[in-house]
């Protein structure tokens, strides 16, 4: 089929647009690197400068339209187009005396393997030696764990069970509705071996490397899973690795806090609080909105204070979903009149409402309800977890 380099181009951008992964394939190995042997720029034609000679169309192309085009094969998995590209790529940018790897050729060779399935897929063992290749190298840019996030949730949620865990059909499931093996990891049991193996291979690889995973499998767990699913995580890699759980940075806390805003576990909430601050972790404004929607559940006025009485020693004004969450605050009660009276003295206003803020405000049974449950089992049978995995002296 004998097309013109315009309508090549036109069909290049409705593939691109739609991430049509077989039209972009074949205008990618038929138009772009034809000329060239195997759809690739070999080493010989990088040095010898013969790239113009062996095609027009790639010495045309935008490094803006082949990200592009790198971005929809590596979504869909083909690692070895993936290479071949960014091999072509860096051969015609070394010759030109261009930039050598960044982060974003590096973020799309890992998302290549997440996405593949050629073979029974990548394995995680191989996912973390090549982030670990990446970690240990100085990349423009730097790689970090939100870069990886899309990625390693889809491959977190296409693990496949062994034999042994795929009979064990018995085994508690961290979020109930997830049974029939829609996703492998809600199984509260195959979730702590997971993290713990993953974890005791992790412990050879580079110190970011171990943190760029424990985030991956933190947001995964507390996007699609629950709390306890967090917690059932964190005791697992406390168990793998004590250092690692002492190490936990900002971006983990998001991911945890993120998963306990949908939970009702308010004694949980105070205890994350009293651990971050005893660690030297300030939490922001979105920490304090998570740990105020976490505490909207029945009896909401006294534990709801608290966390405001908090936020206000940590930042001076309202900022951020901070914002948004104070105007979501029912309007009656205590915390109606200090939403009214709110301004530049909130010390004072907080000692005129007449009520001493300390941890019991937490568990305080007095005031307004929401009508949300709260489930206290949960809570208990979490936070004896967490006194553990994150001690408050």
């Amino acid at each position: 089929m004998d097309l013109d380099d315009d309508l090549w181009l036109q069909i290049l951008q409705a593939g691109l647009e739609s991430n049509n992964y077989p039209i972009v394939k074949e205008v990618y190995t038929r138009h772009i690197m034809a000329g060239f042997s195997n759809a690739k720029i070999t080493l010989e034609e990088a040095v010898l400068s013969l790239i113009s000679q062996s095609n027009k169309i790639f010495e045309s192309m935008t490094s803006s339209l082949l990200m592009r085009v790198l971005h929809v094969l590596a979504m869909h998995g083909d690692t070895s187009l993936t290479m071949d590209l960014i091999e072509s790529h860096f051969f015609h940018k070394v010759v030109a005396g261009g930039s050598a790897l960044n982060k974003e050729l590096c973020v799309r060779i890992i998302e290549s393997h997440c996405y593949s399935t050629a073979n029974g897929g990548t394995s995680f063992e191989e996912i973390l030696d090549l982030i670990d290749v990446f970690a240990m190298k100085e990349v423009e840019g730097g790689i970090v764990s939100t870069d990886l996030f899309q990625a390693m949730n889809h491959k977190f949620a296409n693990y496949k069970l062994s034999a042994g865990e795929a009979e064990s059909l018995d085994s508690k499931v961290v979020k109930p509705k997830d049974r029939g093996g829609v996703l492998s990891l809600a199984k509260a049991a195959t979730l702590y071996d997971f993290a713990v193996h993953s974890m005791e291979y992790a412990q050879r690889l580079h110190p970011r490397t171990q943190a760029i995973f424990i985030d991956c499998l933190l947001n995964y767990v507390a996007t699609y899973l629950n709390h306890t699913g967090v917690v059932q995580t964190l005791s697992a890699l406390h168990y793998a690795n004590t250092s690692v759980v002492k190490e936990l940075g900002t971006s983990s806390f998001n991911s945890i806090l993120y998963s306990l805003s949908k939970s009702s576990s308010k004694r949980c909430a105070l205890h994350y609080l009293k651990y971050m601050k005893s660690v030297g972790i300030k939490p922001s404004s979105q920490m304090y909105s998570w740990m105020i929607k976490c505490a909207m559940r029945e009896h909401y006025e006294q534990p709801v204070l608290f966390f405001l009485w908090h936020y206000f020693q940590d930042h001076a004004t309202l900022q951020g979903t901070m914002k948004q969450t104070v105007q979501d605050l029912p309007n009656r009660g205590l915390v109606g009149n200090f939403k009214t009276q709110l301004g530049n003295n909130n010390d004072a206003l907080f000692d005129s409402l007449g009520i001493e803020l300390n941890e019991n405000c937490i568990t305080a049974k007095s005031g307004p309800l929401t009508h949300s449950k709260y489930y206290e089992t949960y809570d208990l049978h979490d936070l004896a977890k967490l006194e553990t995995i994150f001690p408050v002296t």
